[in-house]
This record gives C-alpha cells, structure tokens and sequence, in this order.
C-alpha cells in the first residue's frame, strides 16, 4: 500500500465518480480503476460498491478507512513541511499587510524582486491589502500579521522604522485649472472644496493642521468611505481630493504635488515588539529593511 494509491482513494471516496477523481487527479480512468482494484486485492476488502450505472458508494469497511487515510494523508503532509524546514530554516509563511493607498507604490515591486533570492524560493508571503484605510497595525499587536507597512508612526506593542515618505498630492480633473501644474501650494488650494475621508481620520486632521500653518481653514464638503469613492467624487466634479498618489492614475485625474513640507509622509514598517518572530520573517524585514540605502520619497 502505498501513499499514491490512498491519495487515489480518497479523491475517489470525496467524489463517489471515478470519471471526476480521474479528471482532478490528471490521470485516465482506467488507471484510476486499476490503481484502485490492485488497493482492494491487497487489502483484501472491497472499498466502493459499484451500483447501476455510475454511481458508486463506500463498503462499510471503505468508510472505516476513510478517516485514517485523512489522518494519514495530512500527517505525510506534516512531515514533508517539518522536513522542509530542517532543510531550510526560512521556509514559512510570513504576513505582511498594507492598505492600498499607502504601499501600491512600492511594495509588488520589492517583493517581486526578492523572489530571484534562493533563500526565498520556500518563504510563502500572505499579502492582505484593503482598499480602505483600516488598522492592520491592531491586527499586528494581535498576531494576525507579521509586517505591516502604515502611515502611524507609533503604536503601542509595535517596533516601527521610517521606510519610506509619500509626497501627498492634489487630485482634480484632468481640466482644472491648476492642473497641468509641476506642483501647487496650499494657498492656491484655499477656496478649493475638498473631498475628504472621513471627519475623524488622521489624514484628514493632518490637512488640517497643513490648511492651519498657512492662517487657512480647509473647505470640507464631503466626507467619503474610501479613497476610491474620493476620487470618484473628484471625478464627477464636486471638488478635489489630498491623498498620497496611487498605482491606479486615470487620464481624467491628475495628481499635483503639494509643495508643503507638511506633505511628505512618513511610510513605517512594523513588527511585533513583545513576540519572537520566525527566521523567516526576521529575513523577509530585513529584505525590506536593506532595500533602500535611505527612505526614498515614493
């Protein structure tokens, strides 16, 4: 009896249709029929009652054995992964999470460019990216992310290193006036209407902190959900949007730096201060961390 042949088995048990296991097992149904009476003889006990046409069922002594080869298939699988490991101490899975606005820019391509690394070759990278500004940095203190790229520069149970800075932009249409602009100040925005995000968010407080430097206070009226809705909103017209410039540049819009020192901003990578964290995501923080030679403006 080998593992290939209870590989066979249970697909067949899982399907009750020799025709369809063959199909998700890639190979022809009379190898498949073969394989599975050669499993019968030696065992000595019919697994499958062939009925009319097609159908068949398990034999009271199949659906005994059917648990075990679960247990038996799962348990190979458990060693093949334990031995991977022995045999390379980074092979693992590592988390990492960053939301759309703050890491689109960047983060694919350095992680595309750490795949011609061999010590990546057995790392698995779980990428969870929002569309929205949530807050991975809680589900990192939890344990459910390793490395998290966010514009909060501290949370508490949190390491974090300055990686980069995003310049934040003006985003209007494509046939307003300021925009075939090489940048604009914030004085020239002050009787723009703004589209914000949200009353409470820290991006929206930080603008208007910017809009309170200059003596000017920022013409909110708006408040959207995401930042997809906010340039939605920016493209039908009903006024421009402060955001940090994105993957996603439609010929419609233009996003106009802000020439404001208030307008870079910070980019931190996070970990876990009170866990220990694997080899491999130890290796995988360190890649990021060793990208930039300084924290390019991205």
């Amino acid at each position: 009896m080998t593992l290939q042949q209870l590989i066979y088995f249970k697909e067949v048990a899982d399907t009750l249709h020799f025709t369809k296991a063959a199909q998700n097992l890639y190979i022809t149904q009379s190898a498949l029929s073969y394989a599975i009476s050669v499993l019968e003889r030696e065992l000595g006990q019919p697994l499958f009652v062939r009925e009319s046409g097609k159908s068949i069922s398990l034999t009271t002594f199949g659906s005994a054995l059917l648990p075990l080869v679960n247990k038996a298939i799962e348990d190979f699988g458990e060693i093949e992964d334990a031995v991977r490991r022995l045999r390379n101490p980074l092979s693992g899975e590592v988390n990492v999470a960053y939301s759309f606005i703050n890491g689109s820019g960047f983060v694919p391509e350095m992680f595309g460019s750490f795949r011609t690394l061999e010590a990546f070759s057995d790392i698995k990278i779980n990428f969870s990216i929002n569309y929205k500004r949530v807050h991975f940095e809680t589900a990192c203190v939890r344990g459910e992310q390793d490395l998290v790229f966010s514009s909060a520069e501290q949370t508490d149970g949190l390491e974090s290193v300055l990686f980069a800075r995003q310049h934040l932009c003006a985003v209007m249409p494509a046939t307003h006036a300021l925009a075939d602009k090489q940048s604009v100040t914030i004085v020239e925005l002050a009787d723009e209407q703004l589209i914000g995000y949200n009353q409470y968010d820290n991006q929206d407080n930080w603008i208007r902190d910017m809009y309170r430097a200059h003596g000017l206070k920022p013409n909110f009226t708006e408040y959207c959900s995401d930042w997809l809705d906010q340039l939605s909103q920016v493209a039908l017209g009903n006024g421009i949007a402060i955001m940090a410039r994105t993957a996603i540049s439609p010929d419609f819009l233009r996003f106009v730096p802000i020439d404001d020192e208030m307008c870079l901003r910070g980019i931190y990578l996070m970990w876990s201060a009170t866990r220990k964290l694997s080899p491999a995501v130890e290796y995988v923080r360190d890649c990021c961390l060793n990208f930039y030679s300084e924290p390019p403006v991205v």
